[in-house]
C-alpha cells in the first residue's frame, strides 16, 4: 500500500489522500473544506474554526487504507455493524477523520491516540497537544446516506450535524418529543416538501448543539430554542419553560449558515 498526504490544492477542493493496493488501481480522498468566511468564520490559520466534507462512498483501495489505519479496538466495533456497507462506511469515516486530523497535528494518522469521554464523544489525547500549535482541537464527524461533514475547532467545544431530507411519517410526534412549542407551531405552518426542510433545519441544529454540549438526547431539549442573532452568524439558546443549566445559556455560540449538498440540511455549533 501506497499513501501520499500532504495536501494539494484541486480545483473542486482538496486532494489529501492517494491509496494503491497492490497490484490494484490507485484511488484518491477528497475532502473538501467548506469556504465559512463569508459567515463569520475564515480559512484555517491556527485560530478559526473550519468544517470539510467527503463522501463514504469511496473505491475500494482508498476504503483498505483508510480501514488500514483504524486501532483493534475502532476494527471491532466497525465489525459489529450488521451489513458491509455500513462497516466499510465506518471505517472509511473513521479513517478519514483520522487523516484530516493528521493535517492539523502534524502526528501520522494511525499513531493518533483517540480516546472517548463519558457520552461516547471522541476526543484527541493530550498526548496530541506539544505537536500542534494550538494548545486544544476540538472536532465531530456526522453522517448521513453516504455523505459526512467533520467540524474542526481550536475555539471550543464544537457540534455538525448532517442529515438527508427525507419523509418521515413519525415527523410530527418527534417535533412534540424534542421541538419547543414555538418550534411546533412554525412547523405546523408548513406543508409538503417545505415542511420536511423546515424539520431538519431544526432537527440539525439540536442536534449539532448537543454535540457540542456532549449532553446528548438526553438533555429536554424540547424546553430550548434557537435563534439566530440577525445579520451575524452567532445564535442565542433560550430556555422556553423549564431551567436550564445556566453555563450553557451564558455561553457565546458561533453558527454559520451552510450550504450542504442537495436535498441534505447541516448545521454547525462551536462554544466561543
Amino acid at each position: 500500500m501506497t499513501f501520499i498526504l500532504p495536501e494539494r490544492s484541486t480545483p473542486g477542493g482538496h486532494f489529501i489522500a492517494q491509496a494503491q493496493s497492490y497490484g490494484g488501481s490507485p484511488g484518491s480522498l477528497y475532502a473538501y473544506p467548506i469556504d465559512l468566511s463569508q459567515e463569520g468564520g475564515k480559512a484555517w490559520n491556527g485560530q478559526d474554526s473550519q468544517l470539510w466534507s467527503f463522501s463514504l462512498r469511496q473505491t475500494e483501495a482508498v476504503s483498505a487504507y483508510l480501514q488500514s489505519l483504524l486501532t483493534p479496538e475502532e476494527a471491532a466495533r466497525a465489525s459489529r455493524y450488521k451489513t458491509p456497507e455500513a462497516r466499510r462506511q465506518f471505517y472509511t469515516g473513521r479513517g478519514a477523520l483520522r487523516l484530516i486530523l493528521s493535517l492539523y497535528t502534524g502526528i501520522e494518522p494511525e499513531n493518533l491516540v483517540l480516546l472517548t469521554g463519558p457520552r461516547g464523544k471522541p476526543y484527541l489525547a493530550p498526548s496530541a497537544y506539544p505537536a500542534i500549535k494550538v494548545q486544544s482541537l476540538f472536532f465531530n464527524l456526522s453522517h448521513s446516506s453516504g455523505q459526512a461533514i467533520l467540524g474542526v475547532s481550536p475555539t471550543g467545544e464544537v457540534g455538525v450535524d448532517l442529515e438527508a431530507i427525507h419523509l418521515i411519517p413519525e415527523m410530527d410526534t418527534l417535533a412534540r418529543q424534542y421541538f419547543s412549542p414555538g418550534e411546533r407551531a412554525l412547523l405546523d405552518t408548513q406543508a409538503g416538501r417545505d415542511k420536511d426542510e423546515t424539520f431538519f433545519t431544526i432537527w440539525t441544529m439540536k442536534e449539532a448543539l448537543l454535540k457540542a454540549w456532549g449532553t446528548g438526547l438526553a438533555y429536554p431539549v424540547n424546553t430550548l430554542t434557537i435563534r439566530r442573532v440577525p445579520h451575524s452568524p452567532l445564535i442565542t439558546v433560550i430556555a422556553e419553560s423549564t431551567p436550564s443549566q445556566g453555563s450553557f445559556l451564558e455561553a457565546s455560540y458561533w453558527s454559520p449558515i451552510l450550504q450542504p449538498p442537495p436535498n441534505f440540511c447541516a448545521a454547525m455549533v462551536v462554544i466561543q
